[in-house]
This record gives structure tokens, sequence and C-alpha cells, in this order.
């Protein structure tokens, strides 16, 4: 399955993998409810520290499921960021995983995946 969004945020800041983006700048996590229960959505705005010129991710994960987030601290980096396409797998409501390769700070399943906005970052 393409990652809605891919294709353009390929256009804006040319080839990438998503491990690049291991600089965590928002995490934000919201609970709609739905049926009597509650679907988790995440908003994550991730940039690379290594590429040049640096660049900028935000994207969109709906129905989330089995959220685990691990000690941030001081400058949340998230060494080993990567997303896999799970859709083939044909589970239930899980079309996509995130996760941390490395360190294991941040996981969790989506239903759908979406990049919002990709960006190269000016330098000052």
């Amino acid at each position: 399955m393409i990652m809605e969004g891919l294709d353009v945020a390929r256009n804006a800041i040319g080839e990438f993998r998503f491990p690049e983006f291991r600089l965590l700048r928002e995490l934000r996590v919201s609970a709609m409810p739905a049926h009597g229960q509650s679907i988790i959505n995440i908003e994550l705005a991730l940039e690379t520290d290594s590429r040049q010129p640096p660049a900028r991710l935000c994207m969109r994960f709906r129905a989330v499921s089995s959220l685990q987030v691990r000690d941030l601290g001081g400058e949340a980096r998230i060494p080993g960021f990567d997303v896999a396409d799970l859709s083939d797998r044909h589970l239930e409501r899980i079309n996509w995983q995130v996760f941390d390769f490395e360190e294991s700070v941040i996981s969790f399943y989506a239903e759908d995946a979406e990049i919002v906005a990709a960006s190269v970052l000016k330098s000052c």
C-alpha cells in the first residue's frame, strides 16, 4: 500500500527514507469517541539531523493501537524511526506499524497513515 501524501512529500524534499527523521518535534495524541469507544489518532512532526538541507515531515496516523512511548527525555530523538506497510497481512484495522528499530522509543499500529506536510528547513 502506498502511503497517502508520499509522492507529494518526495516532490517537496526529494527522495528520503523514514529513518532519516530522528528528531521528534511534536507528538499529539487525540481520542475521538466512536460507537461507545475511543479511536486514538496520532500526529507526529519529525526532522532530519544529518540531511543537508534539513527536512521536516508531518504525519498523521488514524485508529492507533498498542501505543508505547518510552523515555523521550532531553532532546526527543527516535534513533531508528521507521514505518512499515503491513497491509498484505490482512490484519483487522492494522495496515501500518511505526517503530524504533534501535531503542524502542516509540511503537504502535495504525489503520491509516498519511504524510500531511513535508518541507525543506531554511537555515538562519
